[in-house]
C-alpha cells in the first residue's frame, strides 16, 4: 500500500533516508518552447537499493518569463513518463515581466528496482516570449551570484 506505518518508524525500518543526490548547476536555462524540453543538466539517475523504496524528487527552482500575464510550466518527469506539472501565472498584472518567482516541484515516486532517470522540463505557455530558470529581470543569462542555480534532489526512502 505504500504507507510506512508507525510501527516501521519505531522498529527503525520505515521512512529512513537511503541515499540522497543533489545535482546543482550554477547556471540558467531558457526556452520560446510551448512543448516540454529537457531542462539542460538538470536530469539525474538513482539506482534503487530496494525495490519496494521510494524517491522524493525536489526542485526549487527560479522561474520568469519575459512577457506579463503569462503562463510558465514545469515538469519533472521520469524518462519519458511526465510525473507531476506545474503552471504558474502572476496574480498581479504586470508584475511578472522578466521579474521571477519560486516554484517548489515536489513528487514521490515509487519506481520499483533498477535505476531511474529523473528530468525537468519547462515551456511556455500560448504567450510569446521566453521562460526562463535561474534567470530574471532583464537579463538573459544566470549572473552569479545574482541568481539561484538550478538544483534538482533525490532521495531514497525506505519502505
Amino acid at each position: 500500500d505504500g504507507i510506512i506505518q508507525a510501527a516501521d518508524l519505531a522498529s527503525g525500518v520505515g521512512g529512513k533516508t537511503v541515499q540522497f543526490i543533489e545535482k546543482r548547476i550554477d547556471g540558467g536555462f531558457s526556452t520560446t518552447s510551448t512543448s516540454f524540453v529537457d531542462v539542460t543538466s538538470l536530469s539525474q539517475a538513482i539506482t534503487m537499493t530496494d525495490a519496494s523504496n521510494k524517491v522524493l524528487i525536489e526542485a526549487p527552482l527560479w522561474v520568469s518569463h519575459s512577457a506579463t500575464s503569462a503562463y510558465v510550466y514545469t515538469a519533472i518527469y521520469k524518462g519519458s513518463t511526465q510525473l507531476q506539472q506545474v503552471g504558474m501565472m502572476p496574480c498581479e498584472s504586470y508584475a511578472f515581466s522578466n521579474s521571477g518567482k519560486w516554484i517548489f516541484l515536489s513528487y514521490l515516486d515509487t519506481p520499483a528496482a533498477g535505476t531511474h532517470t529523473y528530468n525537468i522540463k519547462l515551456r511556455r505557455g500560448t504567450t510569446s516570449g521566453t521562460v526562463k530558470i535561474s534567470i530574471g529581470g532583464n537579463n538573459s543569462t544566470h549572473e552569479q551570484p545574482y541568481k539561484p542555480d538550478m538544483v534538482l534532489r533525490l532521495t531514497e526512502i525506505a519502505a
